[in-house]
Order: C-alpha cells, then sequence, then structure tokens
C-alpha cells in the first residue's frame, strides 16, 4: 500500500501496485480500460453450477483479491464484489466474465484510492440501496460506507514512525 502525505496534513492511500499484481496473476494486463465496474442488465446472473468450472477459472481467488482490494482502499467496487460473491459455489464462465469486467475497471482507475484531510474531523456516511433488483428472491440490495476523516493522525502514528 502506497501512503502519501501532503503538506497540508492530508494523506492519501493507494495499492497501485497490488492492482497491477492482480492484473497480471490473472493474464489482464493488456485490456482495455473501462469507465464502470457492473451495468445494471448484468446482475441477471442465475444459480447455475457447472462441472469442472473450479479447475477453468481461479473465481475465488480473483474475489478473494478484489475483496482484499476493496477492503483497504477500493469501496468503490464492493457493490459488484459481494454480488459476484454470492455465486462462490456454482459460478460458471459467465460469472467469470463479470469478474474479469472488474479487472478492467480497475486497470482504467488503477491510481485511485483514499484521501483522509487533516481539517476535516466529520462523520462521513454513504449508503446506496436498490428496490428489489435481485431477480431469484427479489430482496433489495443496501451498502453503507462510513468514514472518520480524523483517522490521519492514527495512521501517522501507524505508519510513519
Amino acid at each position: 500500500m502506497r501512503v502519501r502525505t501532503y503538506t497540508d496534513g492530508s494523506i492519501s492511500l493507494d495499492q497501485e501496485q497490488f492492482v497491477n499484481d492482480i492484473l497480471i496473476k490473472f493474464n489482464m494486463s493488456d485490456c482495455n480500460g473501462i469507465s464502470i465496474p457492473h451495468t445494471p442488465i448484468e446482475y441477471n446472473l442465475k444459480l447455475d453450477k457447472s462441472d469442472n468450472i473450479e479447475k477453468q477459472f481461479p473465481y475465488q481467488h480473483l474475489l478473494g483479491s478484489l475483496m482484499y482490494l476493496s477492503v483497504l482502499t477500493r469501496p468503490d467496487i464492493s457493490f459488484s464484489i459481494s454480488y459476484l460473491s454470492q455465486f462462490n459455489n456454482c459460478f460458471t464462465a459467465v460469472h467469470w466474465k463479470h469478474a474479469k469486467r472488474i479487472l478492467k475497471y480497475l486497470k482504467k482507475i488503477k491510481s485511485y484510492g483514499l484521501m483522509y484531510i487533516k481539517d476535516d474531523n466529520n462523520l462521513i456516511g454513504f449508503v446506496d440501496a436498490d428496490w428489489g433488483s435481485n431477480n431469484i428472491d427479489r430482496k433489495s440490495y443496501t451498502t453503507c460506507s462510513m468514514s472518520v476523516l480524523y483517522c490521519q493522525e492514527l495512521l501517522t502514528e501507524k505508519n510513519l514512525e
């Protein structure tokens, strides 16, 4: 993880090198980048287990790598990973294609990360939800992200001493 400090006391965190590493690991380093990790039409995937599919595609390994990335510095891919994780035990080549789409998205914006601003001590929350979009059980999907932007002091103590 790259930690950058700025003269105004702000800190940015990114994992550009990790993104490059997983692009290489999954043979996607030469792919063209795309602007969004998924489109709504893609979320009509079915639960369908194919024989020997695990040997053809390292689906769970890719999702684990993406989840690690999303937890630390890339919350923008969390929804896509959460959705695709529902198919960990019943994925197909179609699911693999959608997981690789996230890699194409990361290729385009691999240097993005988190920015913590020193002077702003506010708790900020973001929530996103849909209404019954799951075609299997018609349940809604909700995600939220909370950030305390004064954690710059904690980061400074842990990483820079």
